[in-house]
């Protein structure tokens, strides 16, 4: 038996292993706001969606979904979605962010998807499922997209702000990032009624407006 003991606290120390987030099991936890308000629950309705969708179909698990206000006990895996309070406590201040940016923190079995916005909301899942689940995005409807079932899938640590470097009305697109799904872009673009052309239906005054509001280089007209 002494024998055991000190193998156990030579090898491994005996010690559990760190608690990481998986996937598999997590609850989504959305800012209420997302539903509920005006300004927000279109792209926030939509970040909701896309988020359960992606990773109970490559978990092949259900997901959990709940507003904050309705959520108690913070234990096992949680990616919270939002303007959070829990972001909030952990530190994420959504205020300093612009429109179009968001803030993706990963810490042990705790995940954070921050934007001011519902737009900037939507486009923080996109980059959480594409760097942990590598999809940017799985339609709802099931039409045949093509995925592999990881059910033991996790997300790493992880703490990074993103500005995107190409603004659309509707969305931002890093196709020399992820050239894997760069082939999607118009099916997805239609599933959320966002074609690259709809900011070229606004005035070439208001469009540079809104580039120089949230400080992006450009707005991309055409495909």
């Amino acid at each position: 038996a002494s024998v055991g003991i000190a193998f156990c606290l030579v090898v491994s120390g005996c010690q559990n292993p760190e608690p990481v987030l998986r996937l598999g099991e997590a609850t989504v936890v959305y800012e209420d706001a997302l539903r509920t308000d005006d300004l927000k629950r279109e792209w926030g309705g939509l970040a909701i969606e896309t988020l359960s969708n992606v990773l109970a179909k490559v978990t092949g698990r259900s997901v959990r979904t709940i507003p904050e206000s309705q959520f108690g006990v913070d234990s096992g895996s949680v990616v919270y979605l939002g303007d959070t309070e829990a972001a909030k406590r952990g530190g994420i201040d959504a205020s300093k962010l612009l429109a179009a940016e968001f803030r993706l923190k990963v810490v042990g079995p705790r995940a954070f998807l921050v934007g001011r916005t519902g737009m900037a909301t939507s486009y923080a899942v996109t980059e959480f499922v594409q760097r942990f689940t590598d999809y940017r995005f799985l339609t709802i409807c099931g039409d045949g997209d093509p995925y592999t079932v990881n059910s033991n899938a996790v997300a790493k640590a992880l703490d990074v702000t993103i500005k995107p470097r190409i603004y659309d009305l509707r969305s931002p697109f890093w196709s020399d990032r992820y050239k894997e799904t760069a082939s999607f872009r118009d099916r997805w673009l239609k599933r959320i009624r966002g074609y690259s052309n709809a900011a070229c239906s606004l005035s070439p005054a208001f469009r540079q407006a809104i580039a120089d509001s949230n400080k992006h280089s450009h707005i991309s007209c055409g495909r």
